[in-house]
């Protein structure tokens, strides 16, 4: 009974019947939204596109597993692969590193309150809009703060330690910031 069911609503392929089979050049001809999840659950990807798209998805998702789960040795110490690569990158950039993460965060701190509040057309200006009129303000304080610490570890300026201290900006900006960047 059940598999009568099935062919009377199913192709041979064991697609649904009610929706046509398309490939991606026919997809893309329509510029069909495939953010919108109506628009993707009317149709079926046809057997090849299909197939390739679960072989790439099983093979970027092995490849994700090696990276981050399956633990090797590399001179001399037991890490995970991604692990290695951050501190490769962290050992390497050291104080440009630091530099470059703090000038980003400090221009997405002008760019957002230039976006949010004088902009009056534009990307910055779509970008930004949505955000509350807050948000701008504690992006330049992230960036105040970041800059702060990285002028504190790298010049001869002094902050105080409620900013750049062992217990406040100097956990928060290399063990977060500068780990979230990496």
């Amino acid at each position: 009974m059940v598999n009568k069911l099935n062919n009377k609503l199913t192709t041979k392929d064991g697609l649904p019947k009610d929706r046509p089979v398309l490939t991606k050049k026919q997809i893309n001809d329509q510029n069909l939204d495939l953010n919108d999840l109506a628009v993707i659950d009317s149709f079926n990807l046809s057997k090849t596109n299909y197939s390739a798209g679960l072989i790439k998805g099983l093979l970027f998702t092995a490849v994700a597993i090696l990276i981050f789960f399956i633990p090797i040795t590399y001179n001399g110490k037991t890490d995970m692969v991604f692990g290695i690569i951050y501190n490769f990158f962290i050992n390497v950039l050291g104080d440009v590193g630091l530099w470059g993460i703090s000038l980003l965060i400090a221009a997405t701190g002008f760019l957002s309150f230039y976006g949010k509040f004088i902009a009056k057309s534009g990307r910055l200006r779509d970008y930004f809009k949505e955000d509350s009129v807050f948000h701008p303000f504690l992006y330049l304080l992230g960036g105040f703060f970041t800059m702060a610490y990285t002028l504190h570890k790298t010049t001869a300026l002094q902050f105080p330690d409620i900013i750049v201290g062992d217990a406040t900006g100097g956990t928060i900006i290399p063990a977060i910031v500068v780990a979230v960047f990496g």
